[in-house]
């Protein structure tokens, strides 16, 4: 998803760190599916549970700073 999917605030730079940490856990999905032989559907679906996990987290934090 990357940085344009999860760009909230200039402030945070919750984008930039979903971008950059988003990357590495989606090497990681694909990694375990080459590995274990699969289509990683498995991988790819907890992938993207988690990321949007992280975006709900993020958007709550700057959306509660500036109403406030």
């Amino acid at each position: 998803m990357g940085d344009a999917a999860g760009f909230m605030d200039p402030i945070f730079s919750a984008g930039v760190y979903l971008a950059m940490s988003s990357g590495q856990k989606a090497a990681r999905a694909v990694l375990a599916s080459l590995e274990g032989g699969d289509d990683g559907t498995v991988q790819l679906a907890r992938y993207e549970r988690d990321l949007l996990r992280a975006m709900r987290t993020y958007w709550q934090m700057v959306e509660r700073f500036y109403t406030a």
